[in-house]
């Protein structure tokens, strides 16, 4: 198939990867096939001293997400380093560069109807972690298995006791359950997708919830390190799991539409008119408007399940269109905030609140007069981060671990990007990331429990730097130059 030409009528089914397993042969061989291509790809990469130069190959595929040796760059002649993150253009940018990356493989398959699996960590029924567990056939190291990664955390990528992700850092809920897709970055206010700019470079205060977590969560815990692929933009497409992986973010976005409905995605042209420079299967330059990508069904393939996770709260579409339309809701109210915040280690830090007639009647038990609480660690910036997340806690009791309180658990800040977007002149702003968490449910169980304390004067916030088996003792250089707590 050639750029442009049209999708066929009936749409391909992308499916779970696990699902594909569970199937047995007929299963396993679309990940068989999907060895295949990788390695036809790969041996377009015949010296790896030598730079790619076929749209085609596995190489020049990464490339284009990121390049070791070439700063992120929206100007470069083949497109390299060029991924979209911290804006409303992450998943835009992402989806179209999936779906090209599908053509690759079918055009190294000679299979049209051959479509890319997902890795769905995001099933929240019972305890079973399961779905965490990185998928077996990425975990053989046999030596003719290309599926396989060594440059990945070595408990997640454990062949016969591997680890299973955590579920907190694989839990898309939060990022859904916000109904606008993008915000004015410059507004204490979340959204689904990320900030509203008027170009496509990214903004410290624009990585949007979905962004944060599962995506930058999964990605660091599967590399482990700022030695593993999946760490760094400039590795993470050499690592076969994570085509995988933003397959199941791409999916989300599906899942966020099929909630909130395909009106809520934004309109300014600047928005969808952007195209981005990719590549089709026959090494030519493509790209697409986003307007011509936001139902995925037009470019030929569905998912196999849309089902929000268990547990998603807001709103389903239909319980939408049937209801009364929510009105406006009061702009944020800034109540109090601390400033130049180390998060490399364990800390806690007091952030005195400001007067405010809600945060009152709420305390005294007036959930009507309630507001929703929003907490900004803003301006996070760090060279060298040494844990995969930043666990953020509130009013943890003195002397308490951490896991023992997940209902305490505001949010966790990916370590992902944060080197990227610290770099000065970047493409990725230069100044950092700001992340923004909805803790009203928090602040509700800490009004609600008799054993817990709720000050409306005052707040702690408890930072715990953390990775695949709990509290990390050194988390780097990285800081946050202020938190601060917003009610609306």
């Amino acid at each position: 198939m050639a750029n442009g030409s049209p999708t066929p009528a009936e749409p391909r089914i992308r499916r779970d990867v696990q699902s594909l397993i569970a199937e047995g042969p007929s299963g396993m061989k679309v990940l068989e096939d999907y060895a295949t291509a990788i390695t036809r790809m790969r041996a377009l990469d015949a010296d790896p001293g030598v730079d790619p130069a076929d749209p085609r190959s596995w190489r020049f595929q990464a490339a284009l997400h990121g390049f070791d040796g070439v700063e992120d760059d929206l100007l470069h002649p083949l497109g390299w380093s060029s991924c979209r993150h911290f804006s409303w253009f992450f998943l835009a940018w992402h989806r179209q560069y999936l779906f090209y990356f599908e053509r690759m493989i079918q055009f190294h398959l000679q299979d049209d109807t051959w479509s890319l699996p997902y890795w769905d960590y995001a099933k929240y029924d019972g305890e079973d972690d399961s779905c965490r567990i990185l998928p077996e056939p990425f975990r053989s190291p046999r030596t003719d298995n290309p599926l396989f990664a060594s440059r990945r955390d070595p408990d997640v990528n454990d062949e016969t006791n591997p680890m299973p992700l955590p579920r907190a850092k694989c839990d898309p809920r939060q990022a859904l359950a916000f109904g606008e897709f993008a915000q004015d970055p410059t507004q204490p206010v979340h959204s689904f997708g990320g900030g509203a700019l008027r170009d496509t470079r990214g903004s410290m205060s624009a990585r949007g919830a979905l962004e944060g977590t599962p995506h930058g969560q999964v990605h660091v815990l599967v590399g482990g390190d700022a030695t593993g692929w999946m760490w760094d933009f400039n590795t993470a497409g050499l690592d076969p799991i994570f085509w995988l992986h933003h397959c199941n973010l791409d999916r989300l976005w599906d899942v966020w539409i099929d909630k909130w409905g395909v009106d809520r995605l934004p309109q300014h042209p600047v928005f969808r008119d952007s195209t981005f420079k990719l590549f089709d299967n026959d090494g030519q330059p493509a790209g697409k408007p986003i307007s011509e990508t936001l139902v995925s069904s037009d470019l030929g393939y569905v998912y196999e399940s849309t089902q929000q996770p268990t547990g998603t709260t807001g709103p389903h579409l239909q319980d939408e269109i049937a209801g009364p339309q929510p009105g406006p809701t009061p702009p944020p109210e800034l109540l109090g905030a601390s400033t130049g915040i180390d998060l490399a280690r364990r800390a806690t830090v007091g952030v005195e609140l400001a007067a405010n007639q809600r945060v009152s009647a709420l305390a005294a038990g007036d959930e009507a007069a309630g507001p929703r609480w929003l907490l900004r660690v803003e301006d996070i910036t760090g060279s060298d981060p040494k844990a995969p997340s930043y666990d953020i806690y509130l009013n943890l009791p003195d002397g308490a671990a951490a896991g023992e309180h997940p209902e305490l658990l505001a949010g966790s800040v990916s370590a992902f990007g944060i080197a990227e977007a610290s770099r000065p002149g970047s493409t990725h702003a230069g100044n950092g990331i700001t992340d923004t968490f909805d803790v009203t449910g928090v602040v509700s169980t800490l009004v609600a429990r008799s054993d817990l304390v709720f000050d409306p004067s005052k707040v702690t916030v408890d930072i715990v730097p953390a990775g695949l088996k709990g509290e990390v003792e050194d988390g780097g250089d990285v800081r946050a130059g202020r938190i601060s707590i917003y009610a609306s």
